[in-house]
């Protein structure tokens, strides 16, 4: 002998089928922040620097301590941050807003043995990974004359 269960009331279904499409999306987005587009890129142009990844970063000249830029290696002396402000950080990079030592800090950080420091004027400072550092900040430093 069967005997059918009653069907749920109020709704039930509905707010299931919700509960699974906000799952859904979360997951894409975490996929998305997960593997941004990795081909991030610096350019030297005429008296600017022009820094794509995730977020992009615009600075004239005017704007960047220039005397200060150095290419260093944050794997021997680590970036103390303390929190996130804005952006994503998992295991491998960094993107977005951080603060740390009193500091602010904007980061573009894949590869922690490669860092090239943009010291500004403007209260932050700019930490990139790329290949060429010591290129770049020679780029940098003989366009700024």
């Amino acid at each position: 002998m069967q005997f059918e269960i009653a069907p749920s009331q109020h709704g039930t279904s509905w707010i299931l089928l919700l509960l699974g499409f906000i799952v859904v999306a979360l997951g894409l987005l975490i996929v998305i922040l997960a593997f941004p587009n990795r081909k991030g890129s610096i350019q030297v142009l005429d008296q600017k620097i022009l820094i794509k990844f995730a977020y992009s970063t615009r600075l004239n000249f005017s704007e960047v301590n220039i005397q200060e830029i150095e290419a260093i290696n944050l794997i021997e002396k680590p970036l103390l941050i303390d929190q996130r402000i804005n952006g994503f950080s998992f295991p491998g990079i960094n993107v977005g807003w951080f603060k740390g030592d009193n500091q602010k800090y904007k980061l573009f950080l894949t590869e922690k043995s490669s860092v090239l420091k943009i010291p500004t004027t403007l209260g932050y400072t700019i930490y990139v990974s790329c290949d060429s550092t010591r290129e770049i900040s020679e780029k940098i430093i003989n366009h700024s004359y």
